[in-house]
């Protein structure tokens, strides 16, 4: 993720970038997390991730939405990759009762598979960029094919949350089979 060009791929939004600046030498971090197996039922990474990412400078005003981004990635990640939950569950009225009952089962029994995250980030000039990459090890969705049919309405009973993650990112792009997403988050500190 050290490489800030957007590679090309699906991009769900793209909004203007932050002011560009190189980093001084020691701003920049990087780190990753990978969680496999029962661990997935143990342990919530992301306020591990949001904890080592408030050393940044001028990131106090954008931790709920770096928090949303994170936990909406993460909750993809191991919901739909790894536990193979389908959101069509929640088209029901007992829906998401069914779902989260459904969820708790398939974590309970997790013995296998994993979620990764990397994240880099770094202050520009007046703000500030990060980069999150999350790989799941299940087999991935048709994503050129769901993006196609645009994102679901803030009203639909799922697909909410990655809606709500590429209107914060400045580009959210899926990657490989669908099991692996890229969000650029970047902001101007005010």
């Amino acid at each position: 993720l050290s490489d800030w060009d957007k590679p090309p791929g699906t991009e769900v939004r793209l909004t203007a970038r932050a002011d560009v600046a190189v980093p001084q030498i020691g701003e920049e971090m990087e780190f990753s997390i990978k969680l496999t197996g029962a661990r997935l039922r143990k342990t919530d990474p992301i306020p591990l991730i949001i904890s080592q990412l408030q050393e940044m400078v001028g990131l106090q005003n954008q931790q709920r939405y770096l928090f949303t981004i994170l936990t909406e990635l993460y909750i993809n990640a191991l919901d739909h990759g790894v536990l193979r939950l389908d959101s069509d569950l929640k088209q029901s009225p007992d829906g998401f009762t069914r779902y989260f009952t459904e969820r708790e089962t398939r974590l309970g029994a997790l013995q296998a598979g994993f979620v990764s995250i990397v994240v880099n980030a770094r202050p520009t000039s007046n703000g500030g960029r990060v980069a999150i990459l999350v790989e799941d090890s299940g087999p991935g969705f048709d994503y050129a094919n769901q993006l196609s049919r645009g994102l679901p309405a803030h009203t639909a009973l799922s697909g909410r949350g990655i809606r709500l993650v590429a209107e914060l990112c400045e580009s959210l792009e899926f990657r490989d089979s669908g099991n692996r997403v890229e969000a650029l988050f970047s902001w101007v500190n005010s």
